[in-house]
């Protein structure tokens, strides 16, 4: 199983003014900065929790056919895209009999029935969906909170440097606000 999220949201759940606001900065001679931080914290943050903030399309690759009931990473889950079987000749052949259950988190799918090919030997089902939350206003306070932690101390700490203590990947703060809806893959 392989997944790649193939479009970016169009949106961040913090907003420069929010960050901004958090940091004590008035002017806006570093803003390209702290936007680069923003996309930066909720890409670690989402990366952590295993889960997409705001509305992205992921795909999620298989090289054999899953006869299983599928999980679908980075909840949550808004709707399916597509599910395609891809053929020997590498012709995508279109999987229309699944059931979906988008109240679990992750958020599974069940295929009733594929389609009668022979199949690539790399990558022939693939399963592409949209995930995250459909308003940025339906975004945890604890998430938006945490990012602004991890901005915050990103900002402050702009060289790695570790003295006396060990080096973390996120400040603990910020895996403490993340922690309580994590999904740890089983």
């Amino acid at each position: 199983m392989k997944i790649k999220r193939t479009s970016q949201p169009d949106s961040e759940p913090v907003t420069l003014s929010e960050a901004k606001q958090h940091l004590r900065v008035v002017n806006s001679d570093e803003d390209d900065y702290i936007q680069s931080l923003i996309q930066t914290a909720r890409e670690d943050c989402e990366k952590y929790q295993n889960r997409s903030y705001y509305t992205q399309t992921w795909k999620l690759v298989f090289d054999e056919l899953q006869n299983d009931i599928i999980e679908l990473p980075r909840p949550p889950v808004q709707s399916i895209d597509s599910i395609v079987v891809i053929d020997s000749d590498g012709t995508s052949n279109d999987v229309t009999d699944y059931d979906t259950d988008f109240i679990s988190e992750p958020a599974r799918l069940k295929i009733n029935n594929y389609p009668n090919v022979e199949l690539a030997e790399l990558n022939a089902l693939q399963i592409t969906y949209i995930a995250g939350y459909s308003n940025v206003s339906d975004i945890p306070q604890n998430v938006k909170h945490a990012m602004k932690l991890a901005i915050g101390h990103w900002y402050n700490e702009r060289e790695t440097s570790v003295v006396g203590t060990s080096a973390q990947e996120l400040p603990y703060g910020v895996k403490h606000l993340l922690d309580k809806d994590r999904v740890v893959p089983v």
